[in-house]
């Protein structure tokens, strides 16, 4: 089976988490802190209900590149997760680093000004995401990063979308 999301060009759900399962035992083997994001676009259904899904599916394809570019320079690992869901996988990322990461995107996605006329947040697209980071034990399983990181989701959105935001520590 491929590995790569067909519309977007990164990883697709499946290889993620293979690539999640092997980050996680090497920090657990190290004593690294891993990090994830994980990113939502605002208002994805309004933006396919007013532009159609063909505009809606460019729109993914322009963040997977931005998401693209962000790893690229980094070690790490973006992928889609499904519909307009997207991870990015941060090994050896500390949670102050981490941060810095997510609003860098955010701020990157917000200032490529992609038209969303029908978006109560801002006249262009924007994402809300969810920042979490552990300290892997071996035999644990990482599921509960991904859980903490969708929390941290939920809670953007719930706070007014277009931001990060993270458990408190």
């Amino acid at each position: 089976m491929s590995a790569v999301d067909g519309l977007t060009g990164l990883l697709n759900r499946r290889a993620f988490e293979t690539r999640l399962h092997e980050v996680w035992e090497a920090a657990a083997t190290t004593g690294g802190e891993v990090g994830l994001l994980f990113i939502d676009v605002d208002e994805f259904k309004a933006f396919n209900d007013f532009y159609g899904h063909q505009a809606g599916d460019e729109v993914l394809r322009q963040v997977a590149r931005l998401l693209d570019a962000h790893t690229r320079a980094t070690a790490d690992i973006a992928a889609r997760y499904g519909g307009e869901e997207f991870l990015v996988l941060m090994p050896g990322c500390s949670r102050h680093a981490a941060l810095e990461r997510a609003e860098r995107l955010r701020a990157g996605i917000e200032a490529a000004c992609m038209e969303h006329a029908a978006s109560p947040v801002q006249g262009c697209v924007t994402v809300s995401i969810g920042l979490a980071t552990q300290h892997p034990a071996s035999g644990v399983d990482p599921a509960a990063l991904v859980r903490a990181a969708d929390e941290a989701l939920y809670a953007a959105k719930a706070a007014g979308r277009n931001r990060v935001m993270m458990p408190s520590a």
